[in-house]
């Protein structure tokens, strides 16, 4: 054959090309291939990480926008209680009432007076006639500031009772409902 009647040192040669053949075969279809694809998913990992590391930014501020959302809707709530869409009277006369009876005043008359509306605003006056002692009627009037309706004291006439340590008195009140503006609670 043919590679018998070579000499040592050819067989030496082929086999040395024969080995650097399948070296730079094996890096151009094999090795090359594999780096190149490993590059490319190497870098589809990166965008990947970087859309998740987005989606979890997004997601946190969905959280913090779930927590603002519930902030802003208990003040909602809040405010619509201080000044709802309508005059509420049952409820206000209820709160009132409880009030008077928390600090020993009898209620005597209740009179509603004139509507007036005033930008968005209406203002409903009343008039309540009670009897009892001065400082729980102070007591009353201070405790105005953190009613659950919003309630502003007018005007105050004392008169003295005949019994010891009670005093009458006329209380102008306003309190106040916002035009129904058809958002739903």
């Amino acid at each position: 054959m043919l590679i018998s009647s070579l000499s040592k040192r050819e067989k030496h040669l082929l086999l040395f090309l024969l080995v650097v053949l399948i070296v730079v075969g094996g890096y151009y279809y094999l090795y090359r291939p594999l780096v190149l694809e490993l590059n490319s998913l190497e870098d589809a990992l990166k965008e990947l990480e970087g859309s998740l590391g987005k989606n979890m930014e997004l997601l946190e501020r969905g959280k913090n926008m779930e927590a603002e959302w519930e902030r802003v809707n208990k003040s909602y709530q809040r405010a619509l209680n201080l000044l709802p869409t309508d005059k509420s009277v049952p409820t206000l006369i209820l709160l009132l009432e409880e009030a008077l009876a928390d600090r020993d005043i009898d209620l005597q008359c209740l009179q509603w007076l004139e509507t007036e509306e005033e930008e968005d605003l209406f203002v409903y006056s009343f008039q309540l006639g009670v009897r009892g002692g001065y400082g729980n009627i102070a007591d009353f009037l201070e405790s105005l500031q953190d009613f659950p309706r919003f309630v502003r004291p007018r005007a105050v006439s004392l008169l003295l009772d005949g019994v010891e340590d009670q005093v009458q008195a006329e209380l102008l009140l306003e309190v106040f409902s916002i035009a129904d503006c058809g958002v739903g609670d």
